[in-house]
C-alpha cells in the first residue's frame, strides 16, 4: 500500500435505478463534497453510456468511483484491469458483497473515505481478479471480483435477478423459496492441483471474496489479495441429512458435507449457465485463473489522516 497525491479527473459511475434512486443520490452526495476547483467530476449514468464511451471515459480518468452493487462493479471491471486507475466503491446495490471487502462499514464512511482518497489523504491496495475463459469462446476473457457460481446457488441468483431491485438483499431469500421445488444436484467436474471432484453438487462456487447474496459468508477465509481462489463444493446429499447443516452453511461454518480448497487455478466442466458477481457469465465448460494484483482499489479501511 502507498499514499497517494490528489486526483483531478474523477469519473463517478452509477445506475439511475440502483436502490430506488440511491445510486444517483449518493453519486450526487459524493460530488457535493469534492472541491470543483480541484477536481473535474463526471457523473456517468451507466444506462446512458455505450461500451465505447464507458471505455474512453474510464481510461481517461485519474480515479473511478462506482456507486452501486456487484453487478455495476462487474460492468466496469474489464476497463480497469492492469491499468493502475484506482477504483472506489460506494454501496447502492442489493448485494454489495465486493464492497464488504473494502474496509468501510457504512455508506457515510465510504463517502468520507473516498473523498479523503481523492483529496490525497488515502492509499491504494492491489486486489486479485478471477480470470474466466469459456471453452466455447476461448478468445474472450472475462473478469470477476467476487464469486463464480454454477450450483444451486446459481439458480437462486438467476431467479433473484428477475425480481425487483428495490427488494435489496431480500431478493435472494425470495429467490431461494421460489427455487426450492427445483432443488437437486447439478452435474459438474472440477479439477485443480488442490481438489478434484466429479459428480452432482448442491453448491459449487469459486470466490475471492467472503460472501454471496448480500452478506452470506460462504467463504470466511477468502481474501482478495492472496493469489488464491476459495472453492466450496457441497455434493448432492439426502435432504434429511443436510437440512440440519443449512444454518452452518449460511454462516460459513465448516461441516462434514462440504469440500473446500484454496487454489490459483481450476478447470470446470459444466453444461449450464454460470454466474459471476451475480450476473450471467457464460455457458458450458470454463477455467478460472487468479490474476494477482490486477485491480487497483482505494483502501477504504484507511482512516482519517488529516
Amino acid at each position: 500500500m502507498r499514499e497517494q497525491a490528489g486526483f483531478h479527473r474523477i469519473t463517478v459511475v452509477f445506475h439511475q435505478g440502483s436502490g430506488r434512486g440511491k445510486g444517483l443520490s449518493r453519486a450526487s452526495a459524493l460530488r457535493s463534497r469534492l472541491d470543483p476547483e480541484a477536481h473535474h467530476i463526471t457523473l456517468l449514468d451507466i444506462t446512458q453510456s455505450s461500451p465505447q464511451n464507458l471505455h474512453a471515459t474510464l481510461r481517461s480518468s485519474d480515479a473511478v468511483v462506482v456507486v452501486g452493487g456487484d453487478g455495476l462493479i462487474h460492468t466496469v471491471l474489464p476497463f480497469l484491469v492492469d491499468v493502475g486507475i484506482p477504483l472506489g466503491i460506494i454501496p447502492a446495490g442489493s448485494g454489495n458483497d465486493a464492497w464488504r471487502m473494502s474496509g468501510a462499514r457504512s455508506v457515510e464512511q465510504s463517502i468520507e473515505r473516498v473523498v479523503d482518497f481523492i483529496s490525497g489523504y488515502g492509499r491504494i491496495r492491489l486486489a486479485d481478479l478471477l480470470q474466466v475463459i469459456y471453452a466455447r469462446n476461448p478468445e474472450e476473457t472475462k473478469y470477476v471480483l467476487g464469486a463464480v457460481s454454477c450450483g444451486f446457488e446459481a439458480l437462486v441468483n438467476e431467479k433473484a435477478n428477475l425480481l425487483p431491485r428495490w427488494l435489496s438483499a431480500t431478493r435472494y431469500v425470495i429467490a431461494l423459496l421460489i427455487s426450492l421445488p427445483a432443488l437437486g444436484g447439478r452435474a459438474i467436474a472440477l479439477d485443480s492441483p488442490e481438489i478434484q471432484f466429479h459428480g452432482k453438487v448442491f453448491v459449487a462456487s469459486i470466490s475471492n471474496i467472503r460472501s454471496l447474496g448480500g452478506g452470506i459468508e460462504l467463504f470466511p477465509q477468502a481474501a482478495d489479495d492472496d493469489g488464491l481462489a476459495d472453492v466450496l463444493l457441497i455434493p448432492e446429499t439426502p435432504l434429511l441429512r443436510i437440512l440440519p447443516a443449512v444454518g452452518k452453511i449460511l454462516r460459513g461454518t465448516a461441516h462434514r458435507y462440504q469440500r473446500t480448497a484454496r487454489t490459483p487455478v481450476v478447470q470446470v466442466k459444466f453444461a449450464g449457465t454460470s454466474f459471476g458477481d451475480g450476473e450471467p457469465l457464460g455457458e458450458g465448460d470454463f477455467s478460472v485463473t487468479v490474476r494477482p494484483g490486477s485491480l487497483t482499489l482505494m483502501d477504504l479501511s484507511f482512516g482519517d489522516t488529516h
